[in-house]
Formats: structure tokens, C-alpha cells, sequence
């Protein structure tokens, strides 16, 4: 009898102690690269947090994606025009809806009446659909290209006073009927006779006439209309005045949230993690004062394309050995583009994550692609 008292109270003292143990102890063991359940008990890090701080970094973006689909009569049209200076980041993204192949052009021109400048491709990536998939895919293949390629210093061209330069980003013989484009690329304009920055003119056009007609386009007094009752969120064109973002990040996991998260969002998201689109066209194409892009009340944002920097630091009381990141999505399937030695390029199903990394300290770089569904997840898990 006395050792069945003693074997009882033996297993009522391990019945505590595992009640006790935080939710995720007997969660399978993590490892880099596999795909797994966000943990359920996870805690989101509010955005009010004074851990997750955010500054603005790099350059001017031109964002292009509205229309987003294109149709017959928004070919042979700029459908976003703005004057960039030095350096500057470029982003398109656009499905052909038309009867027949479209081309795209960046048309550059150079305003000064007495200089000539000098442009440079820094880097790019692109992506088009007719290498199997949609728009978003070839966001995807866009994004992990860019990412995965170091700044250079391409020449391109020397612009002439008053003249122009046609780049063409899309691939060869155009983008077929309902194929999709993305392409993003940072730029360097330099004036030839000071060798400081300088200003150029940047019209995206679209077209199916060749190169004959581009200036014509890039200097009409209206630019293509956007979708706007057809595709109701068809209104994301304008400028951004910061390419990048670079966050410190120190949480502390406990045995009472031994697992906390952040998001990347299009609804606000940290102090100092967004700023305000702004357009020089209305939704009709017609020319306006620099204005925030809203649509029913909503301020258009900063989220696709933007270079996050991580600086990770997680302290670990939560009495479990290690700690490793998951990044994913809680909401949908998303794609997610990372680099933290080498750029992955990964597609994960809704509430899960990818094991990035197994260190509470180190430094992560990605990228938010466009047409991507937001929020993504960054998980910091004790286990």
C-alpha cells in the first residue's frame, strides 16, 4: 500500500509540472526550411509597441499598377508619369487584357535644356507569366531576382538636352493576351557635366505600335485611366520617397508567451513602418496637385516592394533552449521572399510558417512582392 501512495503522488507531481510547461513543449521539433503551424498560442506584438521601431531608408519609388489589367483602350497610353531625381526605384505590375501582344517601356527624358545625363541600371528583376503562372508568380519570380542580384552600375545611355530613352522591360515580342508583367528595377540618373544627381522625366507605357510613337505618349496632357469601377482597388500608382525600412526588433518570449509575432501589413502596420502613396493624376488620368491615393476613405500605403532590413534581437526566458523564426501567413497562401545568407523564395498555405532561422540574433532582409496577401507573419518561437 505504501508504495502505491508514493508511485500516486510521483504521478501527480509529473501531471503538474506537465500542465505547467509552456503550450509548444511537445510541439514537433523545428527545422530550417520546413513549412509548419504558426503555434496557436502565439502573441502579436501590438503596433503601438515600443519594441518594433521603424526608420525609412534608400530612395524614391515609381509605382506603376494601375490599370493593373489593361485593356484595348488604355494601349498606347503612359499610364504613370512623375519626375524622379538620381537615384530612384521603378516597380510595374500589369496583365494584358487586350486582343494582342503589348510592350512595355520605361520612356526616361532628360528636361534640362542645356545638360546631358548619364542613366545607370543599379539592378532589376522581372517576371512575366508566360513562363507558367499569373500575376502573381511573376511577382514572385520579379521579387527573388531582384533580391538575389548585388548593386551594380549598368550604363545605359547618355540622354541629350530635351531627348529621351526607351527601355524596354518586357520580354521579347511583347506579353501575349492575358499574360501578366512585373518588373522592378532602381536606377541612377546623373547629369554628364557636374556629375550630380539629375532629374528625369518617367513615363510607363504601354503599346503595341513599337518605339515610333513612345515620346508622343510620354508627353500627352492626360495619362490611361486606372479601372476603378471595374476593379474597384485598381488605383495603386504614384510615388513613394523611401525604397526601404530598417527595424529593431527586441521581444522577449517567457514561459507564459514563449512564442510572440509581428506583422507585415497594408493597415498601418509600426510607427514609422508605412508612408503615404502619392499621385500627380487623378483616377481618370487628368493632372491634380501631389495627393494622397485613397480608395472609399482608405490612404493607399507603402507595403509591396519595400526593402525590409531586421535587426533581430530576442531574449530567451521562457526556460526552453532555443529559439527559431517562422515566416509565413495566418490569413492566406502567400509567397515569401527572404535572405538571410542566400535569397529563398518560398509559396506557404494559410496559417503557416517556414523555419528561417534557429538564432535569437541576426539580421534578416526581405521583401513584400506584389500581389502578394497581406499580412505576412514573422514568429519568434522558444522551443
Amino acid at each position: 500500500m505504501r508504495k502505491r501512495l508514493i508511485n500516486t503522488a510521483s504521478l501527480l507531481m509529473l501531471m503538474c509540472a506537465v500542465l505547467l510547461l509552456p503550450g509548444n513543449a511537445f510541439a514537433a521539433a523545428y527545422s530550417i526550411g520546413s513549412e509548419t503551424p504558426f503555434p496557436a498560442s502565439s502573441v502579436k506584438e501590438p503596433y503601438t509597441s515600443g519594441d518594433v521601431t521603424f526608420s525609412k531608408t534608400g530612395h524614391p519609388v515609381f509605382v506603376s499598377n494601375a490599370p493593373e489589367s489593361i485593356y484595348d483602350h488604355q494601349v498606347n497610353k503612359t499610364l504613370y508619369r512623375d519626375t524622379l531625381n538620381g537615384t530612384f526605384r521603378f516597380w510595374s505590375s500589369h496583365r494584358n487584357m487586350t486582343t494582342g501582344n503589348v510592350k512595355f517601356y520605361l520612356y526616361i527624358k532628360n528636361p534640362s535644356a542645356t545638360n546631358s545625363v548619364k542613366l545607370y541600371l543599379i539592378k532589376d528583376g522581372y517576371g512575366d507569366s508566360n513562363a507558367g503562372g499569373d500575376v502573381t508568380r511573376a511577382a514572385s519570380t520579379a521579387t527573388s531576382g531582384f533580391m538575389g542580384k548585388n548593386a551594380g552600375g549598368t550604363y545605359l545611355a547618355t540622354i541629350e538636352p530635351g531627348q529621351g530613352y526607351a527601355y524596354e522591360y518586357s520580354a521579347a515580342g511583347g506579353i501575349s493576351s492575358q499574360k501578366a508583367i512585373v518588373h522592378i528595377a532602381d536606377f541612377r540618373a546623373v547629369d554628364v557635366t557636374t556629375g550630380n544627381d539629375a532629374a528625369v522625366k518617367i513615363s510607363d507605357i504601354s503599346t503595341n505600335t513599337g518605339t515610333t510613337n513612345l515620346a508622343a505618349y510620354a508627353n500627352t496632357a492626360t495619362i490611361a485611366s486606372t479601372n476603378y469601377n471595374a476593379k474597384t482597388n485598381d488605383d495603386y500608382r504614384g510615388l513613394l520617397q523611401y525604397s526601404g525600412r530598417t527595424a529593431d526588433i527586441n521581444l522577449t518570449l517567457t514561459s507564459a508567451a514563449p512564442a510572440r509575432f509581428i506583422t507585415q501589413s497594408d493597415d498601418g502596420g509600426y510607427k514609422d513602418e508605412q508612408e503615404t502613396l502619392l499621385s500627380r493624376w487623378n483616377i481618370d488620368g487628368n493632372p491634380q496637385d501631389q495627393a494622397p491615393v485613397s480608395f472609399n476613405g482608405k490612404i493607399r500605403v507603402a507595403y509591396w516592394c519595400t526593402d525590409y532590413t531586421y535587426h533581430i534581437n530576442i531574449t530567451n526566458s521562457s526556460g526552453l533552449p532555443n529559439v527559431y523564426t517562422l515566416y509565413g501567413s495566418r490569413t492566406s497562401g502567400a509567397f515569401i521572399n527572404y535572405k538571410i545568407s542566400t535569397v529563398t523564395n518560398r509559396h506557404v498555405d494559410k496559417g503557416n510558417g517556414i523555419v528561417i532561422h534557429d538564432t535569437p540574433t541576426y539580421t534578416l532582409h526581405t521583401i513584400v512582392q506584389p500581389s502578394n496577401n497581406l499580412p505576412l507573419s514573422l514568429d519568434f518561437v522558444a522551443q
